[in-house]
């Protein structure tokens, strides 16, 4: 999943919402999920395992995980989400009466993933090569963390302008 916010519409995303005078760009895998909640468009990847709702754990199959997603939200609200939904994913979610969007993932941040800003451009990525740019160049720091301990910061990459989530 990629998801781009600019002032600029992309083409080649699958979804493109405005929010305000920017665009909300959106750009699923084949394993993305998208659900219609009420006023809520919710962008869904991962795996999941079991929902936790009234004291009760329910085991996730594909046929019924749109149903107990529709019922955690409904019941929860989606800022909840992540508390009653065990897995290793990511959501995306926006609001559309309110125009306001929101980026979550599981609760251990199973899924790696990476962002880059410049102003009040955002981009965030499930996949690192989608947000480096040849002209950016590498992050030295990360490279001098590199080099003297054997790993980077855990938030660096060593992409200028790429960081983990």
């Amino acid at each position: 999943m990629k998801i781009s916010y600019i002032e600029k519409k992309i083409s080649a995303s699958n979804f493109v919402i405005s929010l305000g005078n920017k665009n909300l760009n959106i750009f699923l895998n084949k394993n993305s999920i998208t659900l219609d909640i009420d006023n809520f468009k919710i962008f869904l990847e991962g795996q999941f395992y079991y929902s936790f709702e009234k004291e009760k754990y329910n085991k996730i199959t594909e046929s019924n995980l749109s149903q107990l997603i529709t019922s955690l939200i409904k019941n929860y609200g989606i800022m909840s989400l992540s508390k009653h939904l065990e897995g290793a994913y990511l959501c995306c979610w926006i609001d559309c009466s309110n125009l306001k969007a929101g980026f979550f993932g599981d609760a251990f941040n199973s899924v790696k993933t990476y962002y880059s800003s410049k102003k009040e451009n955002i981009e965030i990525s499930t996949e690192v090569e989608d947000l480096i740019l040849p002209e950016n160049g590498y992050d030295q720091m990360s490279l001098y963390s590199y080099m003297m301990l054997g790993y980077p910061a855990d938030c660096d990459t060593f992409y200028s302008g790429v960081k983990k989530l």
